[in-house]
């Protein structure tokens, strides 16, 4: 298990991501990443994760499944 310094999260597993900063914990670097746009933590369900399931004592935000995207992620995705 991987643990937080600064909060008492644990983890374990390659591919989770914890942030240092609001101490959640999200189930990989894609979801960390949408939740931390500008240098600035962002509530999950405000930027479209929604609450996985629990690793311990831990929710792991994540996407949700396939053909529940945000309208936003659909048009980024368009974009890019």
């Amino acid at each position: 298990m991987i643990t937080c310094g600064g909060c008492p999260a644990e983890w374990g597993g390659e591919t989770r991501a914890h942030c240092s900063g609001c101490h959640r914990t999200f189930t990989g670097i894609t979801a960390f990443d949408v939740h931390h746009k500008g240098g600035e933590c962002w509530p999950p369900r405000q930027v479209g994760l929604e609450a996985l399931h629990t690793s311990g004592n831990q929710i792991l935000w994540g996407k949700p499944r396939e053909g529940e995207l945000p309208a936003a992620w659909v048009k980024e995705a368009a974009n890019a």
